[in-house]
């Protein structure tokens, strides 16, 4: 059977809870000191993004406002096995344009 390679799927809405503290778990796990968000307080964000690969939650993203600049800050977290791959530049430009 033939690779037929990564599919990202990005959804702007909150994951599932699980799917969450999976991700959170999995990042951890490469960083001890990451800074994680509660899920509550991801998900009361005005402007979010989640990338799956084939259903499995592989990063997540928000959109953060700041008082001093007109445009939102992105506040991006991938899995590190999916990173160099694009997946944060398609999450900023997709958050920066909603």
């Amino acid at each position: 059977m033939a690779n037929q390679g990564i599919q990202i799927e990005l959804d702007n809405k909150c994951p599932l809870q699980s799917d969450y503290q999976e991700l959170l778990a999995s990042i951890l796990e490469e960083n001890h000191n990451a800074n994680v968000l509660q899920y509550e307080t991801f998900c009361q964000s005005f402007n979010i993004i989640a990338a799956y690969d084939q259903g499995k939650l592989v990063g997540l993203g928000r959109a953060v406002e700041q008082m001093d600049h007109p445009k939102p800050a992105c506040d991006i977290t991938i899995l590190q096995q999916y990173r160099n791959r694009e997946i944060d530049s398609y999450m900023r430009k997709l958050l920066s344009i909603r």
